[in-house]
């Protein structure tokens, strides 16, 4: 650990010592001018060599054009002024006019490129740090010349050139074998995890299959097993998370390999559907510490009502009401077992024992796949596969392990023998009012783990297809590939990921299925003949278009078409005049409002006001107060402090100005205490400046304190290195210190107050947005997912593309919720946070998610007819239970208000609909039963043929397994809303209208 941190300190220290070098060898200062010192300052703001090689080359470029374009800004500005200078005399408030109008446009165009692509951040600084210093200090202009723009140039370019050679030198090559390490590790996860996951199945624990490195002696109880489940799942789950940034970095850099980074992208959506498979997930799936405060809660309260209440509703009432504090009643049930496979004081039931045999066949099959799949990812990437090294690749390991699957479907069959029901089993285990066994209780969770492992065999087999048919099309030779500038251009810097959509930015269709007899509502182009409905169908693509390019081709056409009827052209369509005249409004009206709502126009305003207020002393007429404390104070560091402590997020501008407080106090302390040592000494001034970026490279690198030490660095090299380059001769190291301590300060201050008083953005009001986008997607999923199911065929072909981008932007705005909880964890706030509870709240939306996945898989399975078609109504009513439920979770936490009393329980639904269905599963599982005994004796062990047709000969028995593993599916969804619920009261509180613990006198 020391040598890695001395090898990633030493490009930074190079590059510290270089900087120096360059201000005090005379003839690479007088490039600088008097700018030289700035080259250090430039190196920690903008350039800093931390990272891989890609990364510091894309920062040396970036910084590089975004330097010359300011400075290019801040000439043409200055060339205006210069023109108004000799036309209207020096320093005339002309050219200072035109000076503060040139600085504040370019700090709004800066600080609406920061916000709007926060990959950009650095680059957009270092284009408004340079030109602040010639708008400051040239408004007696009369000539332009080439020294202005070459002089700060040149310390860009060397500060850049710096930070480049030693990370070219010592740095990381490329991003690959960290992503290697994810992905490959992601693949051993799955094959360590498996095995234990399986243990339930085994007839005794000592017989349980460990993964290598285990050892059989350190497995003396179930309550280890779990333990290492959990630690597994964790860092599958760990490995996973890693693979996306990794990859976005990997995408962005110049790769030289047998395949382009693009073929690792299906790669990397086959193996994260296998690692979410619900087997592979935390054997404990008891609710977060804070969330089970607040069910504990709602119990308590639920408690004291009378009992005469609480009889008044029945489970099987046709209004089921979700009373607030009634779902905590499960809390017991889910804390005391997992609900899986790995209990630890109750026991699973076993199946029968080739069904035991046939699910260690396929598991092992399902090892040796992975095992060989990461043997082919390694061997195109160049990777290292530590399971390789365990077991030898079986080239035939998928042909047996579509035939394990074939078998492990025909003796699925055997699974429904130790249950004769599903609402004696699923309502009892849900609600617990009716005396049963718990080989009763378990046998939807049976079926649930059996039908998870049957589908985790599926998706190993398609990431298997999907490595084989990429790398079987990879050349022999390696070669060059170059990313695209169009996916990295939009694409987050790895401390901010993806931001979130607009809610609008995906539709969700909301037409509901009807009943056969019902008549459907007209659309909007029925009745009306062909002309008048192509006109309305385009008209209503219009009105919902919402990409920018054809935003603006609309605005554009619609601008022309009113050119062209004002020029005369139809002077005789009045009412064409009018409409089109009414288009253009309604155009320019959107986009005003867009840009006045817009975060990034409004950080863009904040920077720019900032910026002009403070630099409004240096544009005052000559002699006045203002303009001597601005130019004897050098004021441009205030301005220089002020854009880089203010940032998009209100509290992180607290975190931020304090630790950068601290820093200057110690820069200037110790540029003062070093002038006062080396004086005038070239080689003195090196040394002690170099001694001091190591402290300060050691914060940048590995602290969470950052800003601390970048300040610190900022200012020591302008009052370490002024009087000797004879830009301040005679004065005081110590006022020199000071102000330079007092021009940070008020900057900081500055920024402070900007970003709390203009337009305050809370990364807590965010992240409840984000959470209510989040609960917004999921409720969409549901819908269309329930849509689906409620038609009367399953040929719904043209829905389908629906369900990746609701999950692809569900996840997306659960990672940037994660970012923001991050953000809050790092503020500073008077008032005490529930972080934890946060992030649980996101834990169960993710949760959510999955389990809405898994359910989607399921239904292609259930018989329809009987748990689908003939419970329509019933169906639902569930549907509405749960979609009431999300819809108030998420208005919650958007408005960030109480929620309602009462809610329709999904629970009471579910239990209703599981009554109804069982009778008829039961009847068709007895039919199977008899015409099974009754045919020809057959071996439980499938036969050839039946391996062929892949199990149709139990297909019934089968559709019955996976209708009870739905329902056990939409008993944990039920769980999970609970959560949701809880967490949202616990947060916003409930709106009571009816005190449900008022005493009241017993009733017989």
């Amino acid at each position: 650990m020391c040598r890695e941190k001395i090898r990633r300190l030493l490009p930074p220290v190079i590059s510290s010592f270089l900087c120096f070098v360059f201000v005090v060898v005379k003839p690479l200062s007088n490039l600088g001018g008097r700018y030289a010192f700035l080259c250090y300052t430039s190196l920690l703001l903008f350039c800093f060599p931390g990272g891989t090689i890609g990364g510091q080359l894309e920062a040396t470029l970036l910084g590089i054009l975004f330097a010359a374009s300011g400075l290019a800004w801040a000439i043409v500005t200055l060339a205006i002024a210069a023109y108004c200078g000799r036309t209207y005399g020096a320093d005339g408030p002309e050219a200072r006019t035109v000076l503060g109008l040139g600085l504040a446009i370019l700090a709004f165009i800066s600080g609406f490129i920061r916000s709007y692509t926060p990959r950009l951040t650095l680059a957009s600084r270092i284009g408004l740090f340079f030109p602040v210093f010639l708008f400051t200090s040239e408004q007696a202009i009369t000539r332009v010349t080439s020294r202005m723009f070459l002089e700060q140039f040149y310390t860009a370019l060397f500060a850049a050139a710096f930070g480049l050679v030693p990370i070219l030198l010592l740095g990381h090559r490329s991003s690959g074998p960290a992503l290697g390490e994810a992905i490959i590790g992601t693949v051993t996860s799955v094959y360590d995890l498996l095995p234990i996951a399986l243990a339930a199945f085994r007839d005794g624990e000592e017989n349980a299959s460990t993964p290598p490195g285990w050892d059989n002696s350190d497995l003396p109880d179930r309550h280890s097993t779990r333990s290492r489940h959990d630690v597994l799942a964790k860092t599958l789950k760990s490995h996973t998370g890693q693979i996306s940034p990794l990859l976005k970095s990997y995408s962005n850099e110049i790769i030289h390999a047998r395949l382009p980074s693009t073929q690792l992208r299906p790669i990397i959506a086959a193996l994260k559907a296998v690692s979410r498979n619900p087997l592979l997930g935390s054997s404990s799936q008891t609710p977060g510490e804070r969330v089970q405060a607040a069910l504990l809660r709602a119990r308590q309260h639920s408690f004291s009502r009378p009992t005469s209440s609480m009889d008044r509703q029945s489970r099987g009432s046709s209004t089921p009401l979700h009373i607030d504090g009634q779902f905590a009643v499960e809390l017991d049930k889910r804390s005391g077992a997992a609900p899986f496979s790995l209990q630890s004081d109750t026991s699973v039931p076993k199946p029968d024992p080739r069904l035991v045999d046939r699910s260690t066949e396929l598991s092992g099959w399902i090892c040796a796949v992975l095992t060989l799949t990461g043997d082919r990812i390694a061997g195109v990437w160049c990777w290292t596969n530590p399971l390789s090294a365990v077991t030898s690749p079986d080239p035939s390991a998928p042909v047996h392990l579509n035939r394990s699957i074939g078998a492990f479907e025909i003796d699925l069959e055997v699974a429904l023998d130790s249950g004769e029901g599903i609402s004696t089993t699923l309502g009892d285990s849900r609600i617990g009012t009716t005396n049963r066994t718990h080989g009763e209780s378990e046998s939807f969770r049976l079926a649930f783990h059996m039908v998870t492992l049957l589908d985790l065999g599926r998706d190993v087999l398609k990431l298997h297809d999907v490595v084989a048919r990429v790398t079987e099309a990879a050349p022999v030779q390696k070669r060059w590939y170059v990313p695209y500038l169009h996916r990295w251009i939009r694409s987050r810097a790895d401390a901010q990921p993806v931001d979130v959509l607009d809610h609008s930015d995906i539709a969700v269709e909301q037409t509901a299925p009807v009943a056969a007899g019902e008549a459907c509502a007209p659309g909007p182009t029925e009745g009306l003949d062909f002309v008048q409905a192509a006109l309305r169908r385009e008209h209503h693509a219009q009105l919902e278009s919402k990409g920018r390019l054809q935003t603006l081709r609309l605005l554009w056409r619609s601008l022309w078409d009113c050119h062209t009827i004002l020029l005369g052209k139809f002077p005789q369509s009045s009412i064409m005049r009018r409409t089109l005249m009414l288009l253009v409004r309604i155009t320019v009206s959107r986009f005003l409002h867009s840009s006045r709502h817009s975060r990034h126009s409004r950080f863009a305003f904040k920077l720019s006001l900032g910026i002009s207020l403070l630099a409004l002393p240096a544009f005052l007429p000559p002699g006045t107060p203002g303009r001597i404390y601005f130019r004897d104070f050098r004021g441009s560091w205030i301005l220089a402090s002020y854009l880089s402590v203010l940032e998009v997020h209100t509290g992180a501008i607290f975190r931020v100005g304090c630790f950068r407080i601290v820093g200057t106090f110690v820069g200037a302390l110790a540029a003062y205490i070093f002038v006062l040592i080396a004086r005038d000494n070239p080689y003195a001034l090196v040394t002690l400046a170099t001694a001091f970026s190591i402290p300060v490279s050691y914060i940048i690198l590995f602290t969470t304190f950052q800003g601390a030490g970048t300040v610190a660095g900022i200012t020591l090299p302008p009052l370490l290195f002024l009087n000797y380059l004879g830009l301040s001769p005679g004065r005081d190291a110590f006022f020199l210190a000071w102000t330079r301590f007092v021009d940070i300060a008020i900057g900081i201050v500055a920024a402070v107050l900007v970003g709390c008083v203009v337009w305050p953005n809370h990364a807590r009001v965010r992240y409840f947005s984000a959470v209510y986008t989040t609960i917004e997607r999921l409720t969409a999923y549901h819908l269309q997912l329930s849509r689906d199911n409620l038609r009367s065929t399953l040929l719904y072909q043209p829905d389908q593309k629906i369900y990746a981008t609701l999950d692809r932007s569900a996840r997306r705005d659960i990672a940037w919720a994660r970012t923001l909880v991050a953000v809050q964890r790092n503020e500073l706030s008077l008032l005490p946070r529930p972080i934890r509870l946060y992030g649980e709240v996101l834990d169960a939306a993710e949760k959510t998610l999955n389990i809405l996945v898994e359910i989607r898989l399921l239904r292609f399975s259930v018989p329809r007819k009987e748990v689908v078609l003939d419970v329509l109504p019933l169906r639902r009513q569930f549907v509405s239970a749960v979609l009431n439920n999300l819809w108030a979770c998420g208005q919650a936490f958007k408005s960030r208000s109480p929620l309602p009393q009462f809610l329709p329980s999904p629970r009471v639904a579910l239990d209703e609909l599981t009554q109804a269905v069982d009778v008829p599963l039961t009847e068709g599982r007895r039919r199977t039963t008899s015409t099974r005994q009754a045919g020809p004796s057959r071996s439980r062990s499938p036969s050839q043929s039946d391996l062929g047709k892949g199990g149709n000969g139990s297909k019934q028995e089968l559709s019955m397994l996976y209708a009870m593993a739905e329902y056990e599916a939409l008993g944990e969804l039920c769980d999970l809303i609970d959560e949701l619920v809880a967490a949202a009261r616990i947060l916003f509180g409930t709106q009571t209208f009816l005190d449900t613990a008022m005493e009241q006198p017993y009733i017989d």
